[in-house]
């Protein structure tokens, strides 16, 4: 079973850097990304990382 992950960062760029970090784990899977904590609240009851 693979770790559900949500990438919160306001950041475009250091999101995508996370997610190109969390790729090379096989454990991971990134299910989402959230530039603030409003959208990141959202997102993990719909997501449910």
């Amino acid at each position: 079973m693979k770790t559900r992950v949500l990438i919160v960062d306001d950041e475009p760029i250091a999101r995508r850097g996370i997610r190109r970090y969390l790729a090379q784990h096989n454990g991971i899977e990134v299910v989402g990304e959230a530039a603030n904590g409003i959208s990141a609240v959202e997102q993990i009851n719909e997501l449910h990382p």
